[in-house]
């Protein structure tokens, strides 16, 4: 699944909020579904009310015997704020010149008059400063 690839059963999951997918588990204890919504929130730096439940549908990962509530992502960075703010600027101006259409974002770098992203269009990758 991703952004242009998707089934109508994600579309309608991407639409329903975090909160009220976990609030739907009433056969859960009510300290289980408001631990799972305190984590995203501590992870994605967002309320559960405006975050997708794909976001714990996507990073949930179960063996039948246990289960990792974050997958096995190793997310040593952070942005401060959520990742959110990254959208938030861009649309503030901050990366406007590097928001081009079909160019993926490879990299972010933390630099100390602001952040490196690279992007890859094809085979090509262009790197862009954006100062905080």
């Amino acid at each position: 699944m991703t952004f242009d690839h998707h089934t109508p059963h994600a579309k309608y999951l991407d639409r329903k909020s975090l909160a009220e997918y976990v609030h739907s588990f009433t056969d859960a204890d009510p300290w289980v579904r408001n631990a799972i919504e305190t984590a995203y929130v501590a992870e994605f730096g967002s309320d559960s009310d405006r975050q997708s439940s794909l976001n714990l549908l996507t990073m949930l990962e179960t063996d039948g015997k246990s289960f990792a509530l974050y997958g096995d992502g190793d997310e040593s960075m952070r942005i401060h704020g959520g990742g959110s703010t990254l959208v938030e600027a861009s649309r503030g101006g901050i990366v406007t010149r590097a928001s081009e259409l079909n160019h993926r974002l490879l990299k972010i770098e933390e630099r100390a008059t602001g952040l490196n992203l690279t992007f890859q269009n094809g085979g090509a990758t262009k790197t862009v400063r954006a100062r905080g």
